[in-house]
């Protein structure tokens, strides 16, 4: 030892020992009087500093000081007969061999290993040498290292006990059952062996108290990949909070039934099981899509779905859950609560990963059919970044002030992506201001599924029918379902369009599950009537104008033109009409058609940015509900807003402002954004005289992105991003739909757009 790297005004450098797990991994232990520095560790040989990875943990002592313990891998050259030392980034000595090196390292001695800890301990070293050094060291399958395992768990003295399998899950995963002590607690590991291998269980054991079982223990369920481990009895080591249990059994593939058989049989799998299978599966659909994704489907189908149990203790308190949902943002519980002696002070959602409390304080928000009529609905959004993972079960329980807890039921269910944002979204929601838990709660968890759902703008196939035009004058763009009857009107009017070579049509189908029946349609469709078009479907967590913007990156032609979902045009010249009326106007336009309902009234000519009864702003549909004969549609008019169920402008504009823009829930307010940004491009928009379009969205069920709850969150996405354009399209709208105008709308000048205001 060089005394001049001795750390200055320190206790001399700890004597180490080393230890020999495998014949390249080392255990270096060294015992300290004191606290030893919080600093970053550098393991000698000799004058040269090992350089490989390395773990440490620090155990306390029995008495006073801690024992650190260092586990290394070593390659390459033989250790030097100088010995090996431990020093911190500073060259300073922490611990050394007290005599030269005379050969190999010591035998591992779980024994001396474990002489002298805090008893409390024990278990935190046997921690660290089964949990953590082989994903670190690469050890799983080391006879050597299985050997020292086996020696630590004799000299723990543990009693074996044994654990039932219960299900073949996928691929080789076998879900295990056991009973443990609830000393050990929720946050649990685990590792198992067999053999001469070691491994980690697929995700972290799930423990859940069970009502069957005598009082202090908890059932444990874990999914174990078998297919590294022998045929030989297997060891489950499950570590807690503090202690550890030790069960074991044996695997039989043939004797075990597949959890698809399992879940449809008699027996109700326990909340450990639902709960292991639901985080495994999420973690093996990450790692092996193929393999997983239909499995969990499967799942979902046949298992019993997750409580959401009305709770009613007595006319002092009920409560039950509506629904509790997996968001990027985080879990989204909706509840309703009928207490009139405000017994409640907070909601809690319990799950492997930990606990999450947090007041019910937030504004009220309708409850659901069937609710109590004096009860409040109510949301709480536990953080994804805060303790429970968005897609871990968990327990919801409502948490009275004398601290005592209620379970009112499970989550998350089974609803993911497009589903989750749909079902969110036909919440109930109070008339007039939103309510702050919309705000605090709902409206975050909605914009992560937004988020996540611009994600999938990548069309999963495009199909090609018939024969595409070489050089087309226009291109159109229309979204479709497969709905019989509105293919084949679509395919008559294009059969009977003038000049239809020269229309390039790309259909859009943003559900990928009707693409068969879609693709049969079309093609009869083309075999009786000709022409050619092309078929873009688009996945199922996309929107709308995800694949607006995916079919009109397809097309080639000078001119896009746009006819929303449900909307049929009148007759078979509408897009020379429509181009005809983009031809006479100003070179950067957007120019829509005025549209119908189906009783031949007007559903919209344009519109106009407009206050509400609350004093907000909002857009309103001009000439709404005015006969079709009405005479200030005679001509055609320019409109600060020009609705896009049906329209028209320059491939060119439509790139330059960016296409339609995708963090928007519903087709109205996604519409008027697109006129805001011709606007914003100096371009104009208008309504043409000409053609008429029919609107069959009335007769469509209520789309989720139509609801009240979509509407109100649109128009205050809409006004926060658009304000001074909904100012200026206030200040020069035009005439109101009277008969004549007002005195103030004769002396307002006209204008093919709103005026931009002076900063």
């Amino acid at each position: 030892m060089d005394p001049s790297n001795t750390m200055a005004g320190a206790s001399a450098p700890a004597a180490l020992q080393v230890y020999q797990l495998t014949r390249a991994a080392l255990l270096l232990v060294w015992d300290a009087a004191g606290v030893p520095p919080r600093t970053r560790l550098v393991a000698m040989n000799g004058g040269a500093p090992i350089r490989t990875r390395f773990i440490t943990t620090r155990l306390s002592l029995a008495g006073h000081g801690s024992r650190t313990v260092l586990a290394l891998v070593h390659h390459g050259a033989p250790l030097d007969p100088a010995g090996l030392s431990v020093r911190d980034l500073d060259g300073h000595v922490i611990a050394h061999e007290e005599e030269a090196w005379r050969g190999e390292p010591l035998p591992f001695d779980a024994a001396r290993l474990l002489a002298g800890l805090d008893p409390s301990q024990r278990i935190a070293a046997a921690r660290f040498v089964l949990t953590n050094c082989p994903a670190v060291l690469q050890l799983s399958h080391n006879a050597d290292y299985v050997v020292c395992c086996r020696e630590l768990l004799s000299e723990l003295k543990l009693k074996a006990q044994p654990f039932a399998p219960r299900a073949r899950v996928a691929d080789s995963y076998v879900l295990c059952e056991c009973v443990t002590p609830k000393r050990l607690g929720q946050q649990l590991s685990a590792v198992a062996m067999s053999g001469n291998a070691i491994a980690r269980p697929l995700g972290t054991p799930v423990a859940c108290p069970d009502p069957r079982l005598p009082a202090g223990l908890q059932r444990v369920a874990v999914l174990l990949d078998t297919s590294g481990l022998e045929a030989a009895p297997i060891s489950l080591l499950i570590f807690g909070k503090d202690g550890l249990a030790w069960r074991s059994g044996t695997v039989d593939g043939s004797a075990v039934p597949a959890v698809l058989d399992w879940l449809a049989g008699p027996e109700q799998p326990s909340r450990a099981a639902r709960w292991c299978l639901s985080a495994g599966l999420t973690q093996l659909a990450n790692e092996r899509p193929a393999a997983a994704q239909r499995l969990i489907h499967e799942i979902e189908a046949l298992a019993p779905p997750a409580a959401a149990a009305s709770v009613s203790r007595s006319p002092a308190l009920n409560a039950g859950l509506t629904q509790a949902i997996a968001t990027p943002a985080g879990l989204l519980v909706q509840a309703w609560l009928s207490d009139p002696h405000d017994l409640v002070s907070a909601i809690a959602a319990t799950s492997v990963s930990g606990r999450q409390t947090l007041p019910v304080d937030g504004g009220a928000i309708l409850p659901p059919p069937g609710a109590p009529k004096d009860s409040r609905g109510f949301a709480a959004l536990f953080p994804a970044a805060d303790g429970t993972r968005p897609d871990t079960p968990c327990q919801i329980e409502l948490i009275l002030r004398s601290g005592h807890t209620i379970e009112i039921g499970e989550g998350p269910g089974p609803l993911r992506g497009a589903a989750a944002l749909d079902t969110i979204l036909k919440a109930p929601l109070q008339a007039g201001a939103i309510p702050p838990a919309v705000t605090a709660c709902i409206e975050p968890a909605v914009r992560a599924l937004i988020g996540a759902r611009t994600a999938a703008a990548t069309p999963l196939a495009v199909h090609t029918f018939g024969k595409l035009p070489r050089q087309p004058r226009a291109g159109v763009v229309i979204p479709i379902n497969a709905d019989r009857a509105i293919l084949a009107a679509h395919e008559g009017l294009s059969a009977a369009m003038p000049e239809r070579n020269g229309v390039e049509r790309v259909y859009v189908l943003i559900r990928p599950d009707e693409e068969a029946a879609t693709t049969a349609r079309l093609a009869d469709l083309q075999a009786c009537y000709g022409g050619g078009y092309r078929l873009v479907v688009m996945p199922g967590d996309a929107d709308g104008a995800s694949g607006l913007n995916a079919a009109a990156a397809l097309i080639t032609a000078p001119v896009l033109a746009f006819l929303g979902e449900g909307i049929i045009p009148e007759a078979a010249t509408w897009l020379d009409a429509l181009l005809h009326a983009l031809a006479i106007g100003p070179v950067r336009s957007l120019v829509a058609a005025p549209t119908l309902y189906h009783d031949g009234s007007i559903a919209a000519a344009g519109a106009d940015a407009a206050f509400d009864a609350l004093g907000r702003w909002e857009i309103r549909n001009r000439y709404a509900g005015f006969p079709r004969g009405y005479p200030a549609l005679v001509k055609a008019a320019a409109a600060p807003i020009a609705a896009t169920g049906c329209c028209a402008l320059p491939r060119v504009l439509f790139e330059a402002v960016g296409g339609f823009a995708l963090d928007y829930l519903g087709w109205f307010h996604r519409d008027a954004d697109l006129a805001a940004r011709v606007w914003q491009a100096d371009g104009h928009t208008s309504v043409a005289r000409e053609p008429y379009v029919i609107a069959l969205r009335d007769e469509v069920p209520q789309a989720a992105g139509d609801s009240a709850l979509a509407r109100e969150l649109d128009r205050q996405l809409f006004e926060a991003r658009w304000r001074s354009f909904i100012e200026a399209a206030g200040a020069a709208a035009c005439d109101p739909p009277r008969g004549q105008p007002t005195a103030v709308a004769k002396a307002r000048p006209r204008h093919s757009r709103p005026r931009k205001r002076a900063a």
